[in-house]
């Protein structure tokens, strides 16, 4: 009988390639448990006929010190305050 050192490192090699696929594998399957997103359920309807509608007071917003305008004077505007909170800087309310 004669000790043949190839076919042994062969199948060693084979071996520790499985391994590595089946290890790989399962912490593929580990990773897996990211939460999966349902959607919203349905909206219930709500009945607003008898609830008053506010009207938006079209207007231009001016900061005259910086030189800066805003309005909501066009359709589809929507803002119904703004003030100046520091230089250059504006909080809106839609």
């Amino acid at each position: 009988m004669t000790f043949d050192s190839r076919n042994k490192t062969g199948k060693l090699r084979k071996l520790c390639v499985f391994a590595l696929l089946v290890a790989f594998h399962i912490a593929a399957l580990a990773q897996d448990n990211t939460p999966v997103f349902k959607g919203q359920p349905p909206v219930k309807p709500v009945d607003t006929t008898t609830k008053p509608i506010e009207r938006q007071k079209r207007q231009v917003f001016s900061f005259e010190s910086d030189g800066v305008y805003f309005s909501n004077d066009f359709d589809g505007a929507r803002l119904n305050e703004i003030e100046q909170t520091d230089a250059g800087k504006y909080t809106i309310t839609i």
